[in-house]
């Protein structure tokens, strides 16, 4: 009898740590001020926010994550082109055209971003839209030239 109640006292106690640690209240967890992120980090290690998560007031911090992420890219680029440093003929001009191509499309995301600051409440979610969509398109374009590189310089 001993053993049982010693078994069903352990079991009661699991279940009790178990259901305070899962009935927190909100007041007993940390509040955010950022919005959540999801990263998608499928073969590039540049996250792809939610976007929609930004509100107007958070302008700022929408524009420092995403220059973050800019800077992230802009590191790889030069990365990839130390890589085709080493490469020669048709495979380093190509290649440099696809890195040029990358750093254009950067520059118009910096473009973007300093659009950030300047808009209005009523503007926000266009400029946090195009903001988006020229991120998505870099990030794309990145991938598409680093597979294209991988393919064509040994590692």
């Amino acid at each position: 009898m001993k053993l049982n109640s010693k078994i069903s006292m352990g079991i009661c106690l699991a279940v009790l740590g178990v259901s305070i640690g899962c009935n927190r209240s909100p007041e007993t967890t940390a509040p955010t001020t950022e919005p959540q992120t999801s990263a998608d980090r499928t073969d590039t290690n540049i996250p792809s926010r939610a976007v929609s998560d930004y509100a107007y007031a958070q302008r700022d911090a929408f524009a420092a994550s995403m220059r973050a992420d800019l800077a992230r890219i802009n590191a790889e680029i030069e990365t990839l082109s130390a890589k085709l440093k080493n490469s020669s003929g048709p495979t380093r001009d190509e290649g440099q055209a696809k890195l040029d191509a990358l750093r254009e499309k950067a520059a118009r995301l910096n473009d973007q971003l300093d659009r950030v600051k300047d808009a209005s409440e009523s503007t926000w979610e266009d400029v946090k839209a195009g903001a988006k969509k020229t991120f998505d398109e870099l990030k794309d374009s990145f991938r598409q030239a680093r597979q294209w590189l991988s393919e064509k310089i040994a590692p």
